[in-house]
Protein backbone atom coordinates (compact mmCIF):
# COMPACT_ATOMS: atom_id res chain seq x y z
CA UNK A 1 0.00 0.00 0.00
CA UNK A 2 1.15 3.56 -0.57
CA UNK A 3 3.04 4.71 2.49
CA UNK A 4 1.54 7.40 4.72
CA UNK A 5 4.79 8.68 6.24
CA UNK A 6 5.56 12.33 5.50
CA UNK A 7 8.84 12.05 3.63
CA UNK A 8 9.22 15.82 3.78
CA UNK A 9 10.29 15.32 7.40
CA UNK A 10 13.29 13.26 6.35
CA UNK A 11 15.15 16.12 4.70
CA UNK A 12 14.90 18.81 7.43
CA UNK A 13 15.41 16.43 10.34
CA UNK A 14 18.11 14.05 9.11
CA UNK A 15 20.08 15.52 6.23
CA UNK A 16 21.28 18.77 7.89
CA UNK A 17 22.32 17.02 11.09
CA UNK A 18 24.29 14.36 9.24
CA UNK A 19 25.91 16.91 6.94
CA UNK A 20 26.86 19.25 9.77
CA UNK A 21 28.29 16.37 11.75
CA UNK A 22 30.31 15.12 8.78
CA UNK A 23 31.75 18.61 8.30
CA UNK A 24 32.31 19.60 11.92
CA UNK A 25 33.59 16.46 13.64
CA UNK A 26 37.08 16.93 15.05
CA UNK A 27 38.23 13.52 13.86
CA UNK A 28 37.90 13.59 10.06
CA UNK A 29 38.39 9.82 9.88
CA UNK A 30 35.15 9.15 11.79
CA UNK A 31 33.11 9.38 8.62
CA UNK A 32 35.14 6.55 7.06
CA UNK A 33 34.61 4.20 10.01
CA UNK A 34 31.79 1.64 10.43
CA UNK A 35 30.44 3.67 13.38
CA UNK A 36 29.11 6.37 11.03
CA UNK A 37 25.46 5.77 9.88
CA UNK A 38 26.47 5.46 6.23
CA UNK A 39 23.33 3.72 4.99
CA UNK A 40 21.05 6.26 6.70
CA UNK A 41 23.17 9.09 5.32
CA UNK A 42 22.91 7.84 1.72
CA UNK A 43 19.23 6.90 1.99
CA UNK A 44 18.38 10.33 3.41
CA UNK A 45 19.94 11.95 0.35
CA UNK A 46 17.92 9.59 -1.87
CA UNK A 47 14.71 10.43 0.02
CA UNK A 48 15.40 14.11 -0.65
CA UNK A 49 16.01 13.40 -4.38
CA UNK A 50 19.68 14.26 -4.01
CA UNK A 51 21.11 11.36 -6.01
CA UNK A 52 24.38 13.08 -6.88
CA UNK A 53 25.00 13.86 -3.21
CA UNK A 54 24.20 10.25 -2.37
CA UNK A 55 26.76 9.05 -4.91
CA UNK A 56 29.39 11.41 -3.50
CA UNK A 57 28.64 10.20 0.03
CA UNK A 58 29.07 6.58 -1.04
CA UNK A 59 32.42 7.30 -2.68
CA UNK A 60 33.73 8.70 0.62
CA UNK A 61 33.12 5.39 2.42
CA UNK A 62 36.12 3.14 2.91
CA UNK A 63 36.31 0.05 0.68
CA UNK A 64 36.00 -2.26 3.70
CA UNK A 65 32.84 -0.55 4.94
CA UNK A 66 31.38 -0.62 1.42
CA UNK A 67 31.33 -4.42 1.67
CA UNK A 68 28.72 -4.39 4.44
CA UNK A 69 25.48 -5.98 3.13
CA UNK A 70 23.34 -2.95 4.02
CA UNK A 71 25.79 -0.56 2.33
CA UNK A 72 25.91 -2.78 -0.74
CA UNK A 73 22.10 -2.89 -0.93
CA UNK A 74 21.95 0.89 -0.43
CA UNK A 75 24.44 1.41 -3.26
CA UNK A 76 22.46 -0.97 -5.49
CA UNK A 77 19.32 1.06 -4.79
CA UNK A 78 21.14 4.26 -5.70
CA UNK A 79 22.35 2.79 -9.01
CA UNK A 80 18.89 1.45 -9.88
CA UNK A 81 17.22 4.77 -9.15
CA UNK A 82 19.86 6.57 -11.19
CA UNK A 83 19.14 4.22 -14.11
CA UNK A 84 15.35 4.30 -13.53
CA UNK A 85 15.07 0.51 -13.24
CA UNK A 86 11.66 0.60 -11.58
CA UNK A 87 10.91 -3.10 -10.88
CA UNK A 88 14.33 -3.71 -9.31
CA UNK A 89 14.06 -0.54 -7.23
CA UNK A 90 11.11 -2.03 -5.34
CA UNK A 91 12.86 -5.39 -4.85
CA UNK A 92 15.95 -3.64 -3.48
CA UNK A 93 13.86 -1.54 -1.11
CA UNK A 94 12.30 -4.76 0.21
CA UNK A 95 15.78 -6.22 0.66
CA UNK A 96 16.93 -3.14 2.56
CA UNK A 97 13.89 -3.28 4.81
CA UNK A 98 14.68 -6.89 5.68
CA UNK A 99 18.38 -6.20 6.26
CA UNK A 100 17.85 -3.11 8.40
CA UNK A 101 14.36 -2.77 9.92
CA UNK A 102 15.58 0.30 11.85
CA UNK A 103 15.75 2.20 8.54
CA UNK A 104 12.03 1.72 7.84
CA UNK A 105 11.12 5.42 8.19
CA UNK A 106 13.54 6.62 5.52
CA UNK A 107 12.78 3.57 3.33
CA UNK A 108 9.05 4.34 3.54
CA UNK A 109 9.81 7.95 2.64
CA UNK A 110 11.68 6.83 -0.47
CA UNK A 111 8.77 4.57 -1.45
CA UNK A 112 6.29 7.42 -1.11
CA UNK A 113 8.37 9.87 -3.13
CA UNK A 114 9.18 7.32 -5.83
CA UNK A 115 5.58 6.19 -6.19
CA UNK A 116 4.44 9.78 -6.71
CA UNK A 117 7.27 10.33 -9.20
CA UNK A 118 6.07 7.33 -11.23
CA UNK A 119 2.43 8.45 -11.04
CA UNK A 120 3.48 11.80 -12.48
CA UNK A 121 5.36 10.05 -15.30
CA UNK A 122 2.35 7.85 -16.08
CA UNK A 123 0.08 10.86 -16.30
CA UNK A 124 2.41 12.42 -18.87
CA UNK A 125 2.99 9.28 -20.92
CA UNK A 126 -0.32 7.37 -21.04
CA UNK A 127 -3.98 7.89 -21.82
CA UNK A 128 -4.81 4.56 -20.14
CA UNK A 129 -2.99 1.79 -18.30
CA UNK A 130 -3.90 -1.65 -16.98
CA UNK A 131 -4.36 -2.19 -13.26
CA UNK A 132 -1.74 -4.93 -13.40
CA UNK A 133 0.89 -2.72 -15.02
CA UNK A 134 0.20 0.17 -12.67
CA UNK A 135 0.60 -2.16 -9.69
CA UNK A 136 3.97 -3.35 -11.04
CA UNK A 137 5.26 0.17 -11.67
CA UNK A 138 4.24 1.21 -8.15
CA UNK A 139 5.86 -1.83 -6.54
CA UNK A 140 2.55 -3.19 -5.30
CA UNK A 141 2.36 -6.46 -7.23
CA UNK A 142 4.29 -8.51 -4.69
CA UNK A 143 2.85 -7.04 -1.52
CA UNK A 144 -0.50 -8.86 -1.14
CA UNK A 145 -3.15 -10.91 -2.90
CA UNK A 146 -4.56 -9.98 -6.29
CA UNK A 147 -7.90 -8.69 -5.01
CA UNK A 148 -6.19 -6.55 -2.38
CA UNK A 149 -3.82 -5.14 -4.97
CA UNK A 150 -6.74 -4.17 -7.20
CA UNK A 151 -8.45 -2.36 -4.34
CA UNK A 152 -5.26 -0.44 -3.49
CA UNK A 153 -4.63 0.48 -7.13
CA UNK A 154 -8.22 1.65 -7.54
CA UNK A 155 -7.82 3.88 -4.48
CA UNK A 156 -4.58 5.31 -5.89
CA UNK A 157 -6.21 5.91 -9.27
CA UNK A 158 -9.13 7.67 -7.60
CA UNK A 159 -6.77 9.98 -5.74
CA UNK A 160 -5.16 10.87 -9.06
CA UNK A 161 -8.53 11.63 -10.61
CA UNK A 162 -8.33 8.64 -12.97
CA UNK A 163 -11.33 6.46 -13.91
CA UNK A 164 -11.15 2.71 -13.30
CA UNK A 165 -13.03 0.69 -15.93
CA UNK A 166 -14.63 -2.74 -15.67
CA UNK A 167 -12.18 -4.05 -18.29
CA UNK A 168 -9.17 -3.88 -15.96
CA UNK A 169 -7.88 -0.61 -17.44
CA UNK A 170 -7.60 2.84 -15.91
CA UNK A 171 -8.60 5.83 -18.04
CA UNK A 172 -6.21 8.75 -17.58
CA UNK A 173 -7.31 10.73 -20.63
CA UNK A 174 -9.86 12.97 -18.86
CA UNK A 175 -7.27 14.03 -16.30
CA UNK A 176 -4.75 14.67 -19.04
CA UNK A 177 -7.24 16.86 -20.92
CA UNK A 178 -7.70 18.99 -17.83
CA UNK A 179 -3.96 19.32 -17.33
CA UNK A 180 -2.04 22.15 -18.95
CA UNK A 181 -1.21 21.19 -22.53
CA UNK A 182 2.39 20.11 -23.04
CA UNK A 183 2.54 21.76 -26.46
CA UNK A 184 3.67 20.32 -29.78
CA UNK A 185 7.23 21.57 -29.93
CA UNK A 186 10.10 19.21 -30.68
CA UNK A 187 11.23 19.48 -27.07
CA UNK A 188 7.76 18.51 -25.77
CA UNK A 189 7.63 15.49 -28.07
CA UNK A 190 11.10 14.46 -26.93
CA UNK A 191 10.08 14.72 -23.27
CA UNK A 192 6.93 12.66 -23.86
CA UNK A 193 8.97 9.99 -25.66
CA UNK A 194 11.45 9.88 -22.78
CA UNK A 195 8.61 9.35 -20.28
CA UNK A 196 7.29 6.40 -22.28
CA UNK A 197 10.74 4.86 -22.76
CA UNK A 198 11.48 5.18 -19.04
CA UNK A 199 8.25 3.47 -18.03
CA UNK A 200 8.48 0.73 -20.66
CA UNK A 201 12.12 -0.17 -19.87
Amino acid sequence: MLQSHNNNLIHPLIIPSLLSLSLSIQDPTLFTTPSWPHALHILSHIAASQLEDARFTYKRISPDTQQHPTIQATHSLLQLMWNKDYPLVWKTLQLLASLSPDLHVVIDAIKTRYQQYILDLIERAYSDISIEKLATLLGLDGTSGGSQIQVVVEIVAGRQGWKVGDDGFIDISDKVKNRKDMGTSTESVRKLASYIVALES
